[in-house]
């Protein structure tokens, strides 16, 4: 069975929700998917929440209760969850530690920072330090408004 990959981008209230609701249904009613192979990510928990709880319920709604209750092997919760779940069950295949955590705004700017200096000369990344735009140069400094800051 071939997967299809479906993304569904939009303000709030726009009824991102409900298509996705009706997507998933589709897709288990019919059997072109089952439980276990539903992934879908929202930005908030809440949204997850009401995702999966609007898929079980149009399933009980129509008697598929075998499905409705399978939908605890959906793969259905915040970015950061799903891909972080994803992150645990395959490290040794990506070759990472099983520990993941989730970086503080600051920690991952000191991050990307590490990762421009320790790619000093093979590349340039532009980012924003500070509230103004910085780039690292070629030769590892951090090039601001004209000049270098090293």
């Amino acid at each position: 069975m071939a997967g299809t990959l479906r993304f569904v981008s939009a303000g709030a209230g726009s009824g991102k929700t409900y298509c996705l609701t009706q997507i998933v249904y589709e897709k288990l009613s019919s059997g072109q998917a089952r439980p276990a192979g539903v992934i879908a990510t929202t930005f908030t928990r809440k949204a997850a929440t009401e995702l999966r709880e609007r898929v079980r319920t149009a399933l009980l709604e129509r008697g598929e209760f075998a499905l409705a209750n399978s939908m605890g092997q959906a793969r259905i919760g915040t970015v950061n969850s799903v891909c972080g779940g994803f992150l645990e069950r395959f490290a040794f295949e990506a070759g990472l530690a099983p520990e993941q955590r989730v970086l503080e705004e600051a920690q991952s700017g000191v991050l990307v920072l590490s990762l421009c200096l320790f790619h000093r000369g093979r590349l340039e990344v532009f980012c924003d330090a500070r509230d103004s735009m910085s780039r690292i140069g070629p030769s590892g400094g951090v090039m601001r408004d004209g000049g270098i800051a090293r």
